[in-house]
């Protein structure tokens, strides 16, 4: 079996990344043919995974949401809930600031996943299917309403 060590993945994110800058159109066909591609990506940007694992995929989910086919497997694969998660689970975790950080003042984390969110938002606007799916089904993460109420 192949290794899944976080280098390996790390490695193989920057090696995604620089063939995304290369040949976009390339790697965007290539992601949406293999077998479940886009989403395993996506799972790598869930809280649990390792912090540079994670880091790494942000930086390439960057790349990747500026790309349309690429939003609309994202936005319908749930990622923006996972995203917001992950960036209000970030904001609200910053021991330095005040406990009012969220998603305004957060961490770098939270200020690439808002970019990652606006990416995919603006790629799927002209679609009204899409534009509809997010406001009528998306709920918003357990700790995101729990951060409004206080």
């Amino acid at each position: 079996t192949i290794a899944t060590t976080p280098y390996t993945r790390v490695l193989a994110c920057q090696v995604l990344h620089k063939l995304c800058t290369a040949q976009p159109s390339l790697a965007q066909t290539q992601l949406l043919k293999a077998p479940n591609g886009l989403h395993r990506l996506g799972d790598l940007l869930q809280p649990h995974v390792d912090e540079q694992v994670r880091n790494e995929t942000l930086l390439l989910a960057a790349t990747l949401a500026q790309r349309p086919a690429v939003a609309q497997v994202w936005i319908f694969s749930g990622l923006p809930d996972a995203l917001l998660d992950l960036a209000v689970g970030s904001g609200s975790s910053n021991d330095d600031d005040d406990d009012d950080a969220g998603l305004t003042r957060g961490p770098v984390l939270t200020q690439d996943v808002l970019h990652i969110l606006n990416n995919l938002v603006t790629q799927t606007a002209n679609n009204p299917n899409i534009a509809e799916l997010l406001l009528t089904s998306s709920q918003p993460p357990e700790r995101f309403g729990q951060r409004m109420a206080a």
